[in-house]
């Protein structure tokens, strides 16, 4: 999910919009190999009907969140799979040994402290749902804007495209509250022990004339790809938590 984020860098503080230290590691080490299969889901969402509904498969949200990078115009299309499949594999490596724990218990043991907001926050007029400062260790859930994710699902295409039962069997009071939670656990991890997605990754130039690169940078969104892959795997999750924010439209 769209996430406005802080430079972790220097003011340390990543701030998530929407749902859902450095890596002493080189580009060479990254868990990209252009020729792997992205494993996928099985399609079994409940579908009430044979309408057409979104592709909630993980490489499909991953390019979706991929593509809200800044600079993901200098991004080579046959370059796309491996952005995606590093950052999905990132994110479920780091899910592995805590699957099926409590986000929220896991991040206290974990050294991050929890505060849960009572007011509607927004920054720039983006709606900001939870934040992690990495100087504090410190996760912020927005509780109110919670809330707003879940009564928009009810009401929403989620509502179009899944039946009751299958709704009624994941979207338990909460999970949002928790989503949230553990998306920011992920970055937690990030600055404690796993470092950065993104400086796992191939830069890419920040400007190109004729033959030269002229700067280059990180591609954050990855970042947000791997938190959505973590988020899934830890709360078993049938897709990537990016997908509510369009089953909530």
């Amino acid at each position: 999910m769209m996430r406005r984020e802080g430079d972790a860098d220097g003011g340390r503080r990543s701030v998530g919009a929407n749902l859902f230290g450095t890596s002493e590691q080189s580009p060479a080490s990254v868990l990209i190999q252009e020729g792997d299969e992205v494993q996928q889901p099985a399609k079994e969402y409940c579908f009430e009907s044979y309408w057409n509904p979104p592709d909630l498969t993980d490489h499909a949200l991953a390019l979706r969140e991929l593509r809200l990078d800044p600079f993901f115009h200098r991004i080579a299309p046959d370059a796309y799979n491996g952005y995606v499949n590093g950052s999905l594999n990132i994110g479920r490596e780091a899910a592995e040994k805590y699957v099926g724990q409590d986000p929220a218990g896991l991040a206290v043991q974990l050294g991050a402290h929890i505060a849960y907001g009572d007011c509607r926050m927004e920054v720039a007029g983006q709606v900001v749902r939870s934040e992690y400062d990495s100087g504090m260790r410190a996760i912020t859930v927005y509780l109110p804007s919670a809330a707003e994710v879940e009564e928009r699902l009810e009401t929403g295409l989620l509502r179009s495209i899944l039946s009751s039962a299958c709704r009624k069997e994941w979207l338990r009071p909460g999970l949002i509250v928790d989503v949230h939670v553990a998306h920011e656990l992920f970055h937690h991890l990030e600055a404690t022990c796993i470092g950065r997605t993104d400086n796992r990754l191939p830069l890419v130039a920040m400007q190109v004339i004729g033959p030269f690169a002229i700067g280059t940078t990180r591609v954050r969104k990855c970042r947000e790809i791997a938190a959505h892959a973590f988020v899934k795997e830890l709360i078993r999750l049938p897709f990537l938590p990016n997908a509510f924010d369009i089953l909530a439209q």
